[in-house]
């Protein structure tokens, strides 16, 4: 099993050194990076950064190929690599911290709002049609029973509370 995690390391660090060796090439410098170098700064992006995938490695590199990361002077520079690599991270970062923050947002105000209760008393102008229905025995249902039809209560004993205030709301809606 160890002998897998080394291979699988190694054929990482060679995708990685593929893509450094590629900028090597890509630029018109004088002076290329050493494989030595080369090595070393792939060792050095896939050991600090081996949360990120494959495609967010690929798009650093599409970007700094791009010139988005600066522009190299005479020489491939490793340690300008492995810098506009750590800001490519930390862009990431921010992009990833604002999505989440938004998402989080988005999802608490979905739960507010399904938590929203208003309450009749409160605003019984929203609720005309509540008196109505409790003075015409809207808060009851038929249920058939063995031979005849049995009327039984809607209401259940935890929310007797709620109904007593509803009642409350009709008295005050058409006083008698």
């Amino acid at each position: 099993m160890k002998d897998q995690s080394i291979a699988s390391d190694e054929l990482l660090l060679t995708w990685v050194q593929t893509f450094v060796a590629n900028v090597n090439e890509f630029t018109s410098v004088r002076l290329k990076i050493t494989q030595q170098q080369l090595r070393e700064i792939s060792e050095i992006l896939y050991y600090n950064y081996a949360y990120l995938k494959a495609s967010e490695i690929m798009l650093f590199f599409s970007k700094f190929k791009r010139g988005d990361y600066g522009k190299l002077y005479g020489c491939v520079d490793p340690l300008e690599i492995t810098s506009s690599f750590r800001q490519f991270v930390m862009d990431r970062n921010n992009k990833v911290y604002e999505h989440e923050r938004k998402e989080t947002l988005e999802r608490e105000q979905r739960r507010d709002a399904a938590k929203k209760i208003i309450n009749p008393l409160e605003h019984p102008e929203l609720f005309p049609n509540i008196c109505k229905s409790i003075r015409e025995g809207g808060g009851r249902t038929m249920e058939k029973g063995p031979s005849s039809f049995i009327h039984k209560p809607k209401i259940s004993n935890t929310k007797l509370k709620l109904a007593a205030q509803i009642i409350e709301l009709a008295n005050k809606c058409n006083p008698k």
